[in-house]
């Protein structure tokens, strides 16, 4: 499932959706696999794939409480209940739980870019900066590396640095 999830398509997503299923299906104590049927959900919404966006999201905060419901301490399960608060336009009220994917485990560098991505909605431009650079830091080769350069560019050009957005959205 992760092979495909972060592909970024319509058809990936539904592949990794399928996979994710049947090892929730297979274990439903497996807390990382809800976190990531979580995640196909929020692109699902977010990229208006689902013929249903509402349903969409209702899947994404169901599966992401359901794998915070069985491990509070999964890094994944975290960051999936703090991403869901970006579907509802209220990136601050999933502050907590983005702040706490990092705590478990400070080298994670998608849990730095969604705390960042909520930042940068939220408005505040230089914690989005310093989430973006240290998860770029740790995983520079991360498949989110282009949405973690396109956020850092929209922050600099909020923060009144246009060359330097200029240069990262390139």
């Amino acid at each position: 499932g992760l092979h495909h999830i972060f592909r970024f398509t319509e058809a990936d997503n539904a592949i990794a959706t399928g996979y994710f299923q049947r090892a929730t299906r297979l274990d439903p104590n497996f807390a990382s696999a809800f976190a990531a049927l979580s995640f196909t959900s929020y692109q699902s919404a977010a990229m208006r794939w689902a013929p249903d966006r509402a349903l969409a999201v209702a899947q994404a905060q169901a599966h992401a409480e359901r794998s915070l419901d069985l491990d509070p301490l999964d890094p994944f399960a975290n960051l999936a209940e703090g991403r869901l608060f970006l579907l509802l336009n209220r990136p601050e009220d999933g502050r907590p739980w983005l702040e706490r994917s990092v705590q478990l485990s400070p080298s994670y560098a998608k849990g730095y870019y969604s705390r960042g991505f909520a930042a940068m909605l939220a408005g505040r431009t230089g914690d989005c900066l310093a989430d973006m650079d240290h998860a770029i830091e740790l995983s520079p080769l991360d498949p989110m590396l282009c949405a973690m350069q396109a956020c850092k560019a929209v922050a600099l050009l909020a923060a009144g640095r246009p060359d330097e957005a200029v240069a990262w959205a390139n």
